[in-house]
């Protein structure tokens, strides 16, 4: 009788444990990067300003024939190139870093939308989340 009662205590032990699970979301994951092969691209840049926590940078890529993987590899090393130079002033501190895609000056001094979009990266999201982070494209 006391290996049955003990039996049965264990089985209603382990559905509890296995009941309770943790059920909070998890936080969704980082993009996944496709490689690239290189591409032969020159990205000048036309204006770059720092405004209170925000790096705003306007770029010009006059090659045409972009994929979007391709655009992205680009945006991703200018960003880096970037948050390098400004690493000192950034000092683990919460930024912003946007970059505009334009493929031609004329576009960017007309005050056109950039052709390209706007990457928005984040610099020091969180403790979880330091150094940079793609966030969005607008």
């Amino acid at each position: 009788m006391k290996k049955i009662t003990y039996l049965i205590v264990l089985l209603l032990v382990s559905l509890f444990v296995v009941s309770c699970q943790d059920d909070t979301p998890t936080e969704p994951t980082e993009p996944t990067v496709i490689p690239v092969e290189p591409v032969d691209v020159t990205a000048a840049v036309l204006h770059e300003e720092v405004i209170n926590n925000q790096i705003h940078l306007s770029i010009m890529i006059a090659n045409q024939d972009l994929t979007q993987a391709e655009l992205l590899n680009i945006m991703n090393e200018v960003a880096n190139d970037i948050y390098l130079d400004y690493f000192e002033e950034i000092d683990g501190r919460l930024f912003y870093l946007n970059i505009s895609g334009f493929d031609a000056l004329s576009s960017f001094q007309n005050e056109e939308n950039p052709h390209y979009g706007i990457y928005v990266y984040g610099i020091n999201l969180s403790i979880d989340r330091p150094g940079l982070s793609f966030v969005r494209i607008d």
